[in-house]
């Protein structure tokens, strides 16, 4: 075959196929009604039914860890810095600035 012809080849069989179309969905359900479960899982999957779609996920905004960093005025976003940076230490009661 021609690799210049795929396109007409193409263009038959999608015409073959929307013509059977209907019919071959038909025989499909047909199928699945006696218990066949191949043309009964392609059905599914072709109307959209199987695999089921995703749950919405929250909004980051809506989750409760954001709730409570925003509540707590800490950021939301990971801070990002080098290793070297200075933080002020906890356990340090004078306020003197420790590293990490």
């Amino acid at each position: 075959m021609n690799p210049s012809s795929l396109p007409k080849v193409r263009k038959a069989i999608a015409d073959l196929v929307s013509v059977s179309a209907l019919e071959m969905v038909t025989n499909l359900v047909e199928a699945a009604n006696t218990g066949q479960v191949a043309p009964a899982k392609y059905l599914f999957e072709i109307a959209g039914l199987f695999p089921a779609a995703p749950e919405p996920v929250e909004k980051p905004e809506d989750s409760l860890a954001n709730i409570l960093l925003k509540q707590m005025g800490l950021p939301i976003e990971p801070v990002s810095g080098d290793e070297d940076s200075t933080f002020p230490c906890i356990a340090d009661h004078t306020g003197a600035r420790g590293s990490f």
